[in-house]
């Protein structure tokens, strides 16, 4: 009996770096904003990613996640991964974030749609989206300081 291989190419293993919040309970936006930032590293420069930072009742860290990663001007978001995740974990809050490779902070209505989309999702499983944070190198911007109706 000759034997063949059913697939031939390269295999890739990905390993990714786990970095531990240095922030143990978040309090404003800009705590959120540095654990975010912190995390993003220099990658901030190149591509938007999407992440989530997932919380217990208490808006302790239980890990920050990355969902997506784009290109340098755009990302998708996948609700149901993040739901998935979200359940797995027992989390009881989120704080989303995404950067803006451009430097501008200035969300726009792609972002307010996405927003509004998810948090509506995830207060059907009653996990409170407290706020979206789009990050640049050097500043950020809140949906919740900024009163965004999306979050509401």
């Amino acid at each position: 009996m000759k034997m063949s291989k059913a697939y031939k190419g390269n295999i890739r293993v990905q390993y990714n770096e786990v970095k531990e919040p240095k922030v143990v309970q978040i309090r404003s936006s800009r705590d959120a904003y540095m654990e975010f930032r912190s995390y993003y590293g220099a990658d901030i420069h190149h591509k938007e990613a999407f992440l989530i930072m997932f919380m217990n009742q208490a808006n302790h860290i239980i890990c920050i996640d990355t969902d997506t990663v784009g290109t340098i001007n755009q990302t998708t978001v996948e609700i149901a991964s993040i739901l998935r995740k979200a359940l797995a974990i027992g989390c009881k809050s989120m704080i989303i974030a995404h950067n803006h490779p451009s430097g501008n902070k200035t969300p726009s209505e792609a972002d307010r749609r996405m927003t509004k989309k998810l948090k509506e999702a995830c207060a059907l499983l009653e996990i409170s989206i407290l706020d979206h944070v789009i990050c640049t190198a050097d500043e950020y911007y809140s949906f919740a300081d900024n009163g965004e109706r999306s979050l509401s």
